[in-house]
């Protein structure tokens, strides 16, 4: 009987411990943002978007959880290799006071090359991950940033937005 009740135990465990794993869809739980057909992501479905019309930057903003997601395009020298111009980024985010802890190469859901940058900030305990693509004469950076304790929670999840990011190879150049 000992054993039937230990064995009971184990897989109520089992169980309650699978049950604690997310269950995530960009379709259902986000919204497809398009540019122009020259670049889309998604982003949580409740959060605010702000975007600056003048250039391609968007802010997508959960106030109540203090957390964001920042996307931004900006002009690059072309004369550099990617290698080169992710090292200058790196720097550039040291210069600014970041600790930036990882950077390596990755790949995004849609097949295109990429760069994952994550690090903090130590001035105000906040902690961000990114994705870098170079396509072009340009770089685009789609960032994830909270406090430390929101952003070891959120993570997982806001991974899948990030590597949502598509930036389209036909029109790299007409912005």
């Amino acid at each position: 009987m000992k054993r039937y009740l230990v064995i009971l135990m184990t897989l109520v465990m089992f169980v309650g411990c699978q049950s604690r794993q997310v269950t995530f869809n960009l379709e259902k739980d986000g919204v497809l943002y398009n540019y122009n057909e020259m670049m889309s992501l998604y982003h949580p479905r409740h959060w605010t978007l702000s975007k600056d019309e003048l250039k391609l930057s968007l802010d997508i903003i959960n106030e109540s959880e203090k957390e964001a997601l920042y996307f931004d395009a900006f002009d690059v020298e072309a004369s550099n290799n990617h290698q080169e111009l992710i090292t200058l980024y790196e720097a550039k985010l040291k210069d600014l006071g970041l600790d930036v802890l990882e950077v390596q190469e990755a790949t995004l859901e849609n097949g295109q090359k990429c760069f994952y940058v994550e690090g903090t900030i130590p001035k105000n305990q906040t902690a961000f991950c990114e994705v870098v693509v170079y396509s072009g004469q340009k770089q685009y950076i789609y960032s994830y940033i909270a406090n430390q304790e929101v952003f070891e929670e959120n993570q997982e999840i806001m991974l899948h937005y990030l590597y949502s990011l598509s930036v389209n190879e036909a029109m790299k150049t007409a912005l």
